[in-house]
């Protein structure tokens, strides 16, 4: 993608921050280590790129740039890392963003299904249910989209760890469980 898309906090359904104290400086490195690790890993379908973002609404606004890892099966999952200074800190953080799918991108998937089942999800957000009636994930998609997202989760811990340890600054507090639906750890 190019230019900058808006990211807004609903869409958010995973994440992990934390502010590494005397970490300032070290934020592209533990990017760029992060992408070696996504690559070492070979997972398939991965692809990572650094984009630019804007707020949607908020008293900051400027753009702020993002590495963002995508997956070629789950184009609606969307993970977003950040690894900036504040202050003598560095602040790391970790989103998994769920964009919605909308009608013919499902119907695009599953024509079939989507005609039979669509009634009932537009049903579902009449009666104010949201979409959770219909989802496209089986059990083999579900783990390959947790595999998926922990591998990413992990590269960036893992670039984390060996930021800190080469810094001397102590790791064995770091809490690396996320917040969400998948609580990775």
């Amino acid at each position: 993608m190019f230019g900058t898309k808006k990211i807004k906090k609903e869409k958010i359904v995973q994440q992990w921050t934390m502010l590494v104290e005397g970490g300032n400086g070290f934020g592209e490195k533990v990017l760029a280590d992060t992408i070696k690790n996504i690559e070492k890993a070979a997972a398939p379908n991965i692809h990572v790129s650094h984009q630019e973002r804007k707020r949607t609404a908020g008293f900051i606004r400027e753009t702020r740039q993002f590495l963002i890892a995508e997956h070629k099966m789950f184009d609606t999952y969307d993970m977003y890392i950040s690894a900036r200074d504040y202050g003598n800190q560095l602040f790391i953080a970790w989103y998994v963003l769920a964009e919605p799918i909308g009608f013919w991108r499902r119907f695009k998937r599953e024509p079939i299904r989507t005609l039979f089942t669509y009634p009932f999800v537009l049903l579902a957000k009449i009666l104010g249910r949201g979409t959770k009636l219909y989802s496209l994930l089986n059990l083999f998609d579900t783990e390959e989209l947790t595999a998926y997202i922990t591998t990413v989760h992990h590269a960036l811990t893992d670039a984390v760890k060996t930021m800190m340890e080469e810094n001397k600054i102590d790791y064995t507090k770091v809490e690396r469980r996320t917040q969400g639906f998948l609580n990775i750890g």
